[in-house]
């Protein structure tokens, strides 16, 4: 581009930005999460529902961690120890109200 050529662009929605990018890499197919489901199920949750998974510590953390970055604050995830199960947690993730 030559130095002095404008530069140019649109404003567009989140949701066509998000559409552009995932097209963009790999035609159309975009990247996603084995966590994914379990976001897109959390979205849908109203107050008074939580869902419920059982998981390892580490799958127990990388759901946090994308809970984190996809819902913010939005929502919240408790974790407890399976008594009996080596390195099993129960994890609920709720609206936080």
């Amino acid at each position: 581009m030559p130095k002095n050529t404008p530069v140019s662009y649109k404003t567009i929605s989140q949701a066509d930005a998000e559409k552009l990018l995932s097209e963009s890499r790999g035609g159309g197919s975009g990247r996603r999460s084995k966590y994914s489901p379990v976001l897109d199920a959390a979205e849908k949750l109203t107050v008074g529902k939580a869902l419920h998974l059982s998981l390892s510590r580490i799958e127990a953390q990388g759901l946090r961690q994308a809970l984190r970055k996809r819902l913010g604050e939005t929502h919240k995830m408790r974790t407890s120890a399976i008594q009996g199960s080596e390195g099993q947690f129960h994890v609920v993730v709720m609206p936080a109200s």
